[in-house]
């Protein structure tokens, strides 16, 4: 039977603990933690009203309408996320064909967008995200455990360039958590796809945790008095 040196025995045991109390969960969670502010460093972009100021940076071109709506499929932090509820504080009103509620930027269909229905450019109007974390995703973890660190989005109303120019496009944001104003987020106007990172926003200690975003600056519309957000995706974890 071959044998192995001692120091190879001595290096196993040392990374694979025999039982489990002996991991050390805190020196874990400090590792993430310091992984996850170490990834929203790269946004930083000072501060506004007091507040960490992230930018939002361009992730890559908008593809086709086809190609985004694939992006549903794909494995995302909503493979193990809670149930997400969505609302606003306005909508602009429809149509029988046309509908412009919280749900469209939430559909990955770059043909709809969420439109706030204030009477003015909608500067202090909002979307809001509750994440519904009784129980445990399908790995087995409390979703209490689980975290909040970024967003996807796409700005404005992405269906055309002309309705996107027609439009209000949001260029700062005021990123509010359970009540609290944690940060906010410069946008650029543009209709591809843009992604921030920002410091975890733990899910554990409220029953049902709700992320706000809230329209600061607007980029006026050529035509139109609404603001427009096309796509919202919300970062997270752990999964897998």
């Amino acid at each position: 039977m071959r044998s192995f040196p001692l120091t190879v025995l001595f290096l196993l045991l040392a990374i694979c603990p025999t039982a489990a109390d002996e991991i050390d969960e805190g020196a874990n969670a400090a590792a993430a933690r310091e992984w996850l502010s170490a990834a929203a460093r790269p946004f930083a972009a000072g501060e506004h009203a007091g507040l960490p100021l992230y930018s939002a940076h361009v992730m890559e071109e908008l593809p086709s309408r086809e190609e985004y709506l694939e992006r549903g499929n794909w494995c995302s932090y909503y493979c193990c996320a809670p149930e997400i509820r969505i609302s606003a504080s306005s909508m602009l009103e429809g149509t029988d064909s046309l509908h412009y509620d919280a749900e469209m930027a939430w559909d990955y269909d770059l043909a709809t967008a969420w439109v706030e229905g204030a009477a003015d450019p909608g500067g202090g109007e909002w979307i809001s995200f509750e994440f519904i974390t009784d129980g445990e995703n399908p790995d087995g973890a409390p979703f209490a455990d689980q975290y909040v660190n970024g967003l996807e989005i796409v700005n404005g109303y992405s269906k055309s360039a002309a309705l996107h120019a027609a439009n209000g496009c949001p260029t700062l944001l005021r990123l509010w958590f359970n009540g609290e104003a944690v940060c906010c987020i410069e946008l650029q106007d543009t209709r591809d796809i843009q992604e921030v990172t920002f410091e975890p926003l733990s899910l554990a200690g409220e029953a049902h945790p709700r992320l706000r975003l809230e329209l600061l600056e607007i980029r006026a519309g050529s035509k139109y008095e609404d603001t427009a957000l096309s796509e919202i995706t919300i970062r997270g974890g752990p999964c897998h």
